[in-house]
C-alpha cells in the first residue's frame, strides 16, 4: 500500500476486525531540545504528518503513507493487559527506544520519549553537540476510519454449523439478514482464514438460514462428527450448546454451556422452539444444541433478558423440513461419532 486511498480501502473492508489502534493518524510531534539540561529554543519545533497503523501478527506496525520515505526507522505497538495502553517500540538501526502509549480518548493516542543518540545526530546534523538530549511528545489523532465508517459497516457475529462437506452451513436468519457480505471463519479449525459465503435459503418465520461457502480458496469441510436428530426431546433432558459468544472479548476458542430442556415451547408458547436453561450470549445465535448422544436437536436463536436461565432454540425438525423442500444435490452429514465420546 502506497497511498492514503489504499490504506483507507483496506480499513473500510476490514473495519469489523480492526483493533482500536489501527487506522490513519494525523500526528503532531513536539520536539524539545536540551543542552546540559538547558532548553534550546532555536532547535525545538512542532511537526505534522500522517502515518498508518496496521496489524502484523500480534503486534501493530507503523507505516509511512509515502513509501518513498526512509525505512531506517521502524515503529511498532504491542498490546498490554490494559486495552487502552500499548507498548511503543522505536528502532533506529540498532538503537531501541521504548515508551507507553495511551489512548486517552476516542481516537486520541499520546506518548513521549527521548530520542536515542544515533537518531538525534541524524535529525540535527551539524547542529548536534555532545551532551544534547532530544525529547519528543507525540499526539496522534485518528482521521480514518471515522465513526460513521464503523457504524455503516457494523458487523453481526454469530455461530453456524456445517451440514455437508461441500460447505453448507446452518445459522440463524437474524445473523445474516440484510448483510452486504457474509464471511465465515473457523473452517477446519483455521480462524485466520475468512471465506466468502452466499445465502441459499432464509426462513424468516422460523429464524433459520442456510448459507454456502462460495470462495475459490475453499476445498472442503473435513469430518462432520454429528447429525440432525429425527426425534423430539423431552422436558428435563440434558442438552449442551457450542458456539462463539462475544468474540471480541472471549476470543475464538469454542465455548460449551449446558443445561436442560425447560419446556417444549419457546417465547410466549412458540411451538417451533424449545426453552432451555443453557446460558447463551450474543454470538451464540445459529449454534447447535446437542442432546447427550451428540445429535443436534435445535438451533440456538435467542435468550430472555427478563428471566434467568431462559434461552431458546429452534427445533431441528423445522430445519429438516426446510432442507427437504430445497431438493439440494448434496450429501448431508449422517454419521454421529460424538455418541461414543
Amino acid at each position: 500500500m502506497n497511498s492514503i486511498t489504499a490504506y483507507a480501502d483496506y480499513y473500510k473492508e476490514n473495519v469489523t476486525d480492526l483493533d482500536q489502534i489501527e487506522g490513519i493518524w494525523s500526528v503532531n510531534v513536539e520536539f524539545k531540545a536540551y543542552y546540559n539540561d538547558e532548553f534550546i529554543q532555536g532547535i525545538s519545533k512542532s511537526q505534522y504528518f500522517e502515518l498508518a497503523v496496521i496489524r502484523n501478527g500480534s503486534d501493530f506496525i507503523v507505516c509511512n503513507i509515502d513509501d518513498n520515505k526512509s525505512e531506517e526507522r521502524v515503529q511498532e505497538f504491542t498490546p498490554s493487559a490494559n486495552p487502552n495502553i500499548y507498548f511503543y517500540r522505536r528502532t533506529f538501526y540498532d538503537e531501541i527506544t521504548k515508551a507507553n502509549a495511551i489512548i486517552s480518548g476516542i481516537g486520541i493516542l499520546e506518548f513521549s520519549f527521548e530520542v536515542g543518540e544515533k537518531e538525534m545526530k541524524k535529525m540535527l546534523k551539524e547542529k548536534y553537540k555532545r551532551g544534547m538530549r532530544f525529547k519528543l511528545k507525540q499526539k496522534w489523532i485518528k482521521s480514518y476510519p471515522t465513526k460513521e465508517t464503523y457504524i455503516n459497516k457494523q458487523a453481526i457475529s454469530g455461530t453456524g454449523f456445517a451440514i455437508s462437506n461441500d460447505g453448507l452451513i446452518v445459522t440463524c436468519d437474524h445473523v445474516i439478514i440484510n448483510a452486504d457480505n457474509i464471511k465465515v471463519r473457523g473452517i477446519n479449525n483455521n480462524f485466520s482464514k475468512l471465506y466468502n459465503a452466499k445465502v441459499i435459503v432464509a426462513d424468516n418465520n422460523n429464524d433459520i438460514a442456510v448459507i454456502q461457502i462460495d470462495d475459490p480458496d475453499f476445498i472442503s469441510i473435513e469430518n462432520i462428527p454429528y447429525n440432525l436428530s429425527g426425534n423430539s426431546i423431552d422436558v428435563g433432558s440434558s442438552v449442551f450448546a457450542l458456539g462463539y459468544p462475544l468474540r471480541s472479548t472471549m476470543g475464538d476458542e469454542i465455548k460449551l454451556t449446558d443445561g436442560l430442556i425447560s419446556a417444549k415451547s419457546g417465547y410466549k408458547g412458540d411451538i417451533t422452539a424449545y426453552q432451555i436453561s443453557v446460558p447463551v450470549q450474543p454470538g451464540n445465535s445459529g449454534g447447535p444444541l446437542f442432546d447427550e448422544s451428540g445429535n443436534i436437536v435445535g438451533i440456538i436463536n435467542a435468550k430472555n433478558s427478563m428471566a434467568e436461565n431462559a434461552s431458546y432454540a429452534v427445533k431441528i425438525s423445522y430445519l429438516k423440513n426446510l432442507l427437504e423442500s430445497l431438493s439440494l444435490k448434496t450429501d448431508f452429514a449422517v454419521t454421529n461419532t460424538l455418541s461414543s465420546k
